[in-house]
C-alpha cells in the first residue's frame, strides 16, 4: 500500500527566477509551484493565519498545482482590473474606442 504524500512545510522563495512556493512533502520530496503574480498575501491582522499555514498545507501535489493556478488567475485578473481602472481615471471611460 502506497501512502499519499501531502505538504508538511511551505516556504516562499523569491529569487532571480521569480516567486515560488516550495513545499516539503511527507515523503521528503520537494514540490515547487510558480506564483509569478506574487506570493500568497500575509494576513491583514496579526492574529489571522497565513494562507500557507491553512489552505496550502496538507495538500497533495495536484492540489498544490490547482491552488497555485487559482492564485495566479486571481492575481492576474486583479492586476488587469487595476490597470483598466487606472486608464479610465487618466484617459476617460472610452479610452479603448479612441485607440489607447
Amino acid at each position: 500500500m502506497k501512502l499519499t504524500a501531502v505538504s508538511m512545510e511551505l516556504v516562499i522563495v523569491e529569487d532571480d527566477m521569480g516567486i515560488r512556493v516550495c513545499a516539503l512533502m511527507s515523503d521528503d520530496s520537494i514540490v515547487t509551484v510558480s506564483t509569478p503574480y506574487g506570493a500568497p498575501d500575509k494576513p491583514a491582522k496579526s492574529w489571522m493565519r497565513h494562507p500557507l499555514d491553512g489552505e496550502w498545507r496538507f495538500k497533495t501535489k495536484e492540489e498544490l498545482v490547482e491552488l497555485a493556478r487559482a492564485h495566479n488567475t486571481c492575481r492576474r485578473l486583479a492586476q488587469n482590473n487595476a490597470l483598466h481602472d487606472s486608464k479610465v481615471s487618466r484617459l476617460g471611460w472610452d479610452y479603448a474606442a479612441r485607440g489607447y
